[in-house]
């Protein structure tokens, strides 16, 4: 399996900044004249994407093993089934945006995420999601064959990670992970994701400047004084959802073994019902007062329709077809 953190966590910063934008519906089709402004476009439009389908995963694979032979190394391709994807996603045939997915699944994120670690499951997890069940990694045993340091050049080779601790600037990590095994595939097979990545500073400021905007702020106001009288504390859909990351990271993550497949612990099974339960009724009860993100006011959206006309000018256009 990939080993490439760079495409997880360009598509978790990215889904970040998206969230707080509450992406629409509508797509701009000039926004298709470029690869990486396609991807930005969806982002804004719909708050889903995918960075990379099931076959480009598996020719980064392919791409990975070229080079790695190449470097004098073993590395199996292992089968890939899925793709790469930024935001919630329909799942049998249960759209994204429509009351039936905000029943089952909240917001998509512990139900996303983590579900499948579930035996019984009452809240039917989304396929992909921590727990999925693995196979056997051919390449971790062969890993575990090499002495010390082989093992050190190996991972140097793979995605550039220094033999030594270093301390390096960002900038030399760039560099180390540009001329890895990774880092070439990446650049060669999927040039949108490091394109993605290069602008992530400037979607953020985006994202900033959305929820600084007086008009967001009004209704924001709005969605949590509804929220509140509603018996829940004033929240909105983003603050809602940093929490449940963060329960999730406190209670979930620390509970669960990453064995082959990864298993929970029973107090982490029972602290994740708990969690799933919760952002199902959070959801439920921003949806009621018209706060999720597939809910915007026409005010709210022309505030991202002008940001995201700025940000496409600004950074992507000038990117041409690249």
């Amino acid at each position: 399996m990939i080993r490439d953190m760079r495409l997880l966590a360009v598509a978790t910063a990215a889904a970040l900044v998206v969230a707080s934008c509450q992406p629409s519906a509508e797509l701009d089709p000039g926004a298709e004249n470029s690869p990486v402004g396609a991807v930005i476009e969806r982002l804004f439009s719909t708050g889903s994407v995918e960075l990379l389908d099931a076959q480009d995963v598996r020719d980064l694979e392919e791409a990975i093993g070229t080079c790695m032979r190449a470097e004098g190394f073993e590395y199996y391709p292992e089968p890939i089934d899925a793709g790469v994807t930024v935001g919630p996603v329909s799942v049998e045939g249960v759209e994204y945006g429509s009351d039936e997915w905000t029943a089952r699944y909240g917001f998509g994120i512990s139900t996303q995420r983590y579900d499948p670690l579930l035996s019984n499951g009452a809240l039917e997890g989304i396929p992909g999601g921590v727990g999925a069940a693995l196979v056997e990694n051919r390449n971790e045993a062969y890993v575990e064959s090499l002495p010390a340091s082989g093992q050190a050049a190996y991972q140097a080779a793979l995605d550039g990670t220094p033999p030594d601790t270093r301390e390096r600037t960002a900038e030399e990590e760039q560099r180390l992970y540009a001329g890895s095994c990774e880092g070439i595939a990446v650049a060669a097979v999927a040039p949108v994701v490091l394109l993605i990545d290069s602008l992530m500073n400037q979607l953020a400021e985006i994202g900033a400047r959305y929820v600084a905007h007086p008009v967001v702020v009004q209704e924001a106001g709005r969605v949590e004084r509804c929220v509140a009288e509603a018996g829940y504390d004033p929240m909105t859909e983003l603050a809602a959802q940093m929490a449940i990351s963060d329960r999730l990271g406190r209670e979930v993550d620390s509970s669960i073994e990453w064995s082959n497949p990864p298993t929970l612990s029973p107090d982490g099974i029972e602290a994740l019902k708990d969690i799933q339960e919760l952002e199902v009724e959070w959801a439920q009860a921003l949806a009621a007062c018209g706060g999720l993100s597939y809910q915007r006011t026409p005010e709210v959206q022309a505030v991202v329709d002008e940001l995201r006309d700025e940000f496409l000018a600004k950074y992507v256009t000038p990117l041409g077809n690249e």
